[in-house]
């Protein structure tokens, strides 16, 4: 009997229901899946305002920008992730595709030339990634993980601005039990004045454009940053024409891992960084607490002085209870329910 009912509470307890938050697991590819690409909203070091990406002249879905399932967290933080234009296949190759082509107006370049001035940077999102930045500083290729990558830049001259028009999408992706994971997501922003073979004018409307060849670009191989004969003016009545590219690349680092880059900014931030941070911020909090206490310490000594006296006196005097004054006044008021719906006000309260 004993035995019996040892085995029925084994049963009881040993079951138990899962479930899997969106962006833990690992997400599996087969070959020639579709690979969404999100973007989520414009941020700058310069001003802590985000903007909707597609408050800016950029490319737009068919059928219009879709807004992915957030919670109330990311809203709270200035995220807006949306569905995007481009088209990614996995271990499909893109060669310089058309994207659109955007017909700027008189306030749509200003617009856009005063975000690239307040240096504003594109945050994509493939599998959960966000997108490291490609790019050349002081004459070497380096790669950023942090802060997506910048929407335009302004000539030494401060005068002209310019928008990177065409995305290099460079993808790693990792094989594993028959299926692909995306394990790496960076782009090289390009900026280039796209023109088409043989002069042909598009009003980015017909779809004889999307199949027009253009003149910058090749078809046997990427486009290069070192190729680029003239950058993309933000200019009233200038035609953008966005492109991207997209070359995927087998990588041996494991879906578990590939978050180790953007913690180490690929071993360009020392370890010890982390614990700098770590130690300066337990030595705020130790301060401003330490502040408080003798803050309050101080007062509620004084107050509490201030309470004897007045007692005494009054013993002195006629005996009378002394006037109640400062927090005394409202101690009692302090954990005093309002008298319609209290439990709405709790739950506002707790919100």
């Amino acid at each position: 009997m004993i035995m019996k009912v040892i085995a029925t509470a084994l049963l009881l307890f040993g079951r138990s229901d899962a479930f899997y938050v969106p962006g833990v697991a690992p997400q599996t590819f087969q070959n020639g899946d579709v690979v969404d690409m999100k973007v989520n909203s414009l941020t700058s070091v310069h001003t802590q305002i985000p903007k909707d990406f597609y408050r800016l002249p950029f490319c737009i879905p068919e059928n219009g920008p879709k807004m992915a399932s957030e919670n109330l967290g990311e809203f709270l933080t200035g995220n807006k992730i949306q569905s995007s234009p481009y088209s990614i296949n996995m271990l499909t190759d893109v060669k310089c595709s058309k994207v659109c082509q955007v017909d700027l107006k008189q306030k749509e370049a200003a617009k856009l030339r005063l975000h690239i001035k307040y240096g504003y940077h594109h945050n994509w999102i493939i599998d959960n990634l966000p997108s490291a930045n490609v790019g050349v500083s002081n004459g070497k290729v380096q790669k950023h993980y942090a802060g997506g990558f910048p929407i335009g830049f302004v000539a030494k001259d401060g005068k002209d601005a310019f928008v990177y028009n065409h995305a290099n999408i460079i993808l790693d992706y990792h094989e594993r039990d028959g299926g692909y994971r995306v394990v790496g997501f960076s782009v090289e922003p390009l900026s280039i004045k796209h023109v088409f073979q043989g002069g042909y004018e598009w009003d980015g409307v017909s779809k004889e454009g999307m199949g027009r060849p253009l003149a910058t670009c090749l078809d046997d191989k990427h486009l290069n940053r070192d190729e680029i004969s003239a950058f993309q003016l933000v200019a009233p009545n200038e035609k953008i024409i966005y492109s991207y590219d997209v070359t995927w690349k087998k990588s041996d680092v494991a879906w578990t891992s590939r978050w180790d880059v953007y913690l180490s900014e690929d071993h360009l931030i020392p370890a010890q960084v982390h614990w700098y941070s770590i130690a300066n911020s337990i030595f705020v909090v130790i301060f401003l607490s330490l502040l408080v206490i003798s803050v309050l310490l101080r007062n509620v000594k004084r107050d509490i002085d201030g309470y004897n006296a007045l007692s005494v006196l009054a013993d002195e005097e006629d005996g009378e209870e002394p006037e109640e004054t400062g927090w005394k006044l409202v101690h009692a008021d302090v954990f005093r329910p309002p008298d319609n719906f209290p439990i709405v006000y709790c739950v506002f309260v707790g919100s």
